[in-house]
């Protein structure tokens, strides 16, 4: 990482003192690790339950892909597939 207007680039290491003082710090304060551990868990079962839904509505799709109505129309279509739109910001729209 460097800092504009320099040509020194700033290296973080940490030595085997630094490792032992921050490991004698999270086993004196239990309290905030096991926070941020219980956090850490409740973040990643949510990432997991996305993943899992989102592999059964790819497979809803594909397994009902072949379906069509009364009018010949696909019965199941995938939502969302317009290109994207362009950010403007509020400051930007001329009146």
């Amino acid at each position: 990482m460097a800092y504009p207007g320099s040509d020194n680039q700033v290296r973080f290491t940490l030595n085997d003192e630094e490792i032992r003082r921050r490991q004698e710090y999270r086993s004196s304060h239990p309290a905030t690790w096991n926070f941020r551990d219980v956090l850490s868990q409740v973040l990643r079962q949510g990432a997991q339950r996305l993943l899992v839904e989102a592999i059964e509505v790819e497979e809803f799709l594909a397994e009902h892909a072949g379906q069509r109505g009364e009018a010949g129309r696909q019965r199941v279509v995938r939502n969302g597939n317009c290109p994207s739109a362009r950010f403007r910001p509020a400051s930007a729209v001329s009146p």
